[in-house]
């Protein structure tokens, strides 16, 4: 009985583990990937465990900053962001690494959750460059109302002089 209650806790944790669309991954002390869930692997490929998590993840000797490592040295949850590849092909990841602990309470392994922002960011820049427009028209609607308002006045005393002028009544 036992026995089926665990293997029943085990398929519902896989399943939600599963269902999680970021990639989740185990490091240990020398931040080598320990454990990988399907997202992870679809991500940054099938041959994970073992391998350095910099390296494999974001092709640097040591990235920076390393959330894992910051965990490490503070015990607590830590964030970053990633940019990985080329101007054309660019995609971001936000990192969250967590401590997780062993019965004695050190540090045993350490929990990284990734997530892929790239959509995110792109719709970040297209908001920040729609309010730079948005700013760049209004600013020339305030030009057009300040030119405006002289080149109104001047037009009135033009006609104003034309009509006097048209009736012969400057000498």
């Amino acid at each position: 009985s036992r026995t089926a209650e665990l293997e029943n806790e085990r398929q519902k944790l896989s399943a939600i583990v599963s269902s999680v669309g970021a990639a989740i991954l185990l490091l240990d002390g020398d931040f080598r990937i320990t454990w990988s869930n399907r997202v992870a692997r679809e991500w940054f490929g099938d041959e994970l465990l073992g391998k350095p998590c910099s390296t494999t993840l974001f092709g640097t000797s040591q990235c920076w900053p390393c959330p894992s490592r910051r965990t490490r040295e503070s015990g607590c949850i830590e964030r970053c962001e990633h940019t990985v590849g080329t101007s054309g092909e660019r995609r971001f990841y936000e990192v969250v690494a967590s401590p997780i602990r062993d019965s004695s309470g050190r540090i045993k392994e350490t929990l990284e959750l990734i997530q892929n922002v790239t959509d995110k960011k792109r719709i970040e820049a297209q908001l920040l460059q729609a309010g730079k427009l948005v700013a760049m028209g209004e600013l020339a609607a305030g030009i057009a109302h300040e030119i405006n308002n002289p080149l109104a006045v001047i037009a009135a005393h033009s006609e104003r002089i034309r009509e006097i002028l048209g009736r012969g009544e400057v000498s």
